[in-house]
């Protein structure tokens, strides 16, 4: 349990690592910004994709007329009455540690962000070079939908900050470089990118005779249907990393450049592989929150690092953090996922609290998670809650 939890906390670390390095990447006096999304004064244009419909809205994301959002009509319904909910386990199960207590995920689908007229500022600024300073997403407003934007935007920043201990790195195509980059040695088209507790995972399709192949790897063997090679980092030290066919893991302390030895990515291999099933509750909440453009979830603590996240990377006021912290303050997990749909882009965010008695009424939940969604619904299971937004 300690060693999970000291796990569980290195990663969000990192996490809250690289959004402070972000907004350390270039020079206050450097007049080129490295990157082009609008600032969080700018009134962002949005044009409708994949049926998305366009609302005016404000810098914040919020509806203009009279300068108020729209009145809430909540309703209270079923897991059968959400419109976009799925039946099943997201594509990701198999990447989250299923008997970890303190389990998190962090997941950005770059196929999903293409989709959503809203998210279309990823496709223009390279993210390892993000400057901070300002919300990446202006049109993006509710703690529901800032809180995996953010969190998913920090993922996308790990990968230019890994490339002095993974110097391979840069091998991969990824989304902000423009798809089939020109690069004789590409061993990968970046597709998605999920953090947990035992791995930073970059998924795509994955060449690995072409990652044996560079001069700066070396395959060491075979386990699991993985094959484990080494790299040797600036510092001089060989750190370990293995891929499959479809995704390229770090282990979660490999953030740490003086990390060596096999131990670690075997260890999380044998973690990302293990048997036993998720407990119900964190079953259900990725049964029913699914997939998303992003995603984000896990213990509902005070080092869920869900604060850091929406300070640095979104226009969240410090009355709408106070109301989110103390809205999860009884909860012991949450889930969060955001994407694109046909009438809109939707978020899907589930809860589960101490009990049944400390479940907050569903306009509290709907008008502290999806305030700008004017139809939602929120579904109250016993102590476990979903609530749908869709605008």
């Amino acid at each position: 349990m300690d060693q999970r939890g000291t796990r569980r906390r290195t990663v969000l670390a990192a996490v809250g690592s690289i959004i402070a390095l972000a907004g350390c990447q270039g020079s206050d006096d450097d007049p080129t910004p490295t990157q082009t999304q609008p600032t969080a004064d700018q009134t962002p244009t949005t044009t409708p994709t994949e049926g998305e419909t366009s609302t005016p809205e404000n810098g914040d994301g919020t509806p203009t007329p009279d300068g108020e959002g729209p009145a809430q009509s909540v309703t209270e319904g079923t897991v059968e009455d959400l419109r976009t909910a799925t039946s099943g386990m997201p594509p990701y199960e198999n990447m989250v540690e299923p008997n970890e207590p303190g389990w998190t995920v962090i997941r950005a689908n770059f196929g999903k962000v293409e989709g959503v007229a809203a998210y279309e500022p990823i496709q223009e600024f390279d993210p390892t070079q993000a400057r901070g300073g300002g919300t990446v997403f202006p049109a993006v407003s509710d703690v529901a939908e800032e809180l995996p934007t953010a969190a998913g935007i920090g993922s996308t920043v790990i990968l230019g900050l890994l490339t002095g201990a993974y110097p391979f790195l840069p091998n991969l195509d990824v989304p902000w470089q423009g798809r089939d980059a020109a690069n004789r040695e590409s061993v990968m088209q970046l597709e998605q990118v999920t953090l947990t507790n035992v791995a930073i995972q970059f998924e795509g399709q994955v060449d690995r005779d072409g990652l044996a192949a560079l001069d700066t790897v070396s395959q060491q063997g075979e386990t699991s249907g993985f094959t484990v090679f080494t790299t040797q980092s600036n510092s001089g030290s060989d750190q370990y990393f293995a891929a499959d066919d479809q995704r390229l893991l770090i282990a979660a302390s490999g953030v740490d450049s003086e990390t060596s030895g096999p131990g670690p990515i075997e260890g999380a291999i044998t973690a990302l592989q293990s048997s036993g099933g998720f407990p119900e509750d964190v079953a259900w909440l990725l049964e029913h929150c699914g997939d998303g453009a992003f995603v984000y979830g896990g213990a509902a603590d005070e080092t869920d690092g869900s604060e850091g996240l929406l300070t640095e990377f979104s226009d969240a006021d410090e009355e709408t953090i106070s109301a989110f912290q103390e809205l999860i303050g009884p909860a012991t997990a949450m889930l969060h996922a955001a994407e694109g749909h046909e009438d809109g882009r939707v978020t899907r965010s589930g809860l589960v609290f101490e009990s049944a008695d400390a479940v907050p009424d569903a306009d509290e939940l709907a008008s502290v998670l999806v305030p700008s969604a004017p139809e939602p619904t929120v579904v109250v299971d016993g102590k476990r809650v979903m609530v749908e937004g869709i605008r």
